[in-house]
C-alpha cells in the first residue's frame, strides 16, 4: 500500500492498484474492504480498488458479498442487483429472508 500510496506516476498506481486486488486471496476481500484503509479521497486509483475486490467478492463468494452488502446496509447498484440475481436468484431470496425475520 506504500508504494501505490507514494508513486507519483497515475498509470503506475493505476497498475500497483490493480494487481493488489487481483491478488488478495478470497477469503480476505471482505477484511480488505472493510478495513477502509483506501479511502475514495484519494485519487480514481484507490476509488478503483474496491471496486474491484466488490466485483471479485461478487464473482467469487456470492453468499459473502451479499451478507456484507445487506448487513451493512450498502447500497448495491441496479446493474450489480440484476447480474447478482440473475445468477443467484435462490441465494438473493434465502439471505434476504433470513435478514427480515432474524428470529426465524
Amino acid at each position: 500500500m506504500h508504494a501505490i500510496r507514494n508513486t507519483e506516476d497515475q498509470a503506475q498506481r493505476l497498475r500497483l492498484t490493480m494487481e493488489l486486488a487481483r491478488t488478495i486471496p478470497t477469503d480476505q476481500i471482505t477484511t480488505w474492504l472493510d478495513q477502509g484503509l483506501f479511502t475514495r479521497r484519494e485519487g480514481f486509483a484507490i476509488a478503483l480498488f474496491s471496486r474491484l475486490l466488490e466485483q471479485r467478492l461478487m464473482a467469487e463468494d456470492p453468499a459473502g458479498y451479499l451478507t456484507r452488502q445487506l448487513q451493512n446496509s450498502k447500497d448495491i447498484s441496479e446493474e450489480d442487483m440484476l447480474n447478482f440475481t440473475g445468477e443467484h436468484l435462490e441465494l438473493f431470496l434465502t439471505q434476504a429472508r433470513s435478514l427480515s425475520s432474524p428470529g426465524a
